[in-house]
């Protein structure tokens, strides 16, 4: 099997769980595909309600925040990521070494969350802006981890933010 038949099958699989979102009511489903295919990498879906400033954070049930519950009822509005992200265009890809602007070490949201989780490593891809809200596919992950993040898990980053984008969008 050829590398581009492996990546074919795989966003077979995950078009189909993307589908599935709908009659879920969430996006656990897809996330959990993705996760099968990332060990040790926690996938997410960041939304952002411009309106209101603050941010969801849909993950998978084995994300260390249970689900993203205390991102988006306490941290959301201080994530640097979101924030930056909320700059650049649909299609963009952006993680935190990208990104040495962010103040991220010593802020309240790097000390009381992210380092309680132990995540290191935020690499995320711009899906959607819209009036009302904007969307970041990402993956979390501890700084072990990200040591081993290469093309294949930017091309499937790349490839769950555009599936996400023909659902959202």
């Amino acid at each position: 099997m050829s590398a581009s038949d492996q990546w074919s099958e795989q966003e077979a699989g995950l078009l189909g769980r993307l589908y599935e979102c709908p009659f879920e009511g969430s996006w656990t489903g897809f996330l959990d595909r993705v996760e099968e295919l990332l060990d040790g990498v926690y996938p997410a879906l960041l939304e952002v309600d411009k309106s209101r400033g603050a941010s969801s954070l849909h993950s998978t049930s084995s994300f260390p925040d249970s689900g993203g519950e205390l991102y988006s009822a306490r941290f959301g509005c201080l994530d640097p990521f979101a924030h930056e992200a909320a700059k650049h265009p649909p299609g963009t890809v952006l993680s935190t070494e990208r990104m040495p602007q962010i103040p991220w070490a010593g802020t309240e949201f790097y000390e009381e969350y992210v380092t309680r989780l132990g995540i290191d490593h935020v690499m995320g891809a711009v899906v959607l802006d819209s009036a009302d809200a904007f969307y970041v596919f990402s993956f979390y992950c501890s700084a072990h981890r990200q040591e081993s993040l290469g093309r294949d898990e930017e091309q499937l980053l790349r490839v769950g933010a555009e599936i996400s984008f023909q659902y959202l969008g």
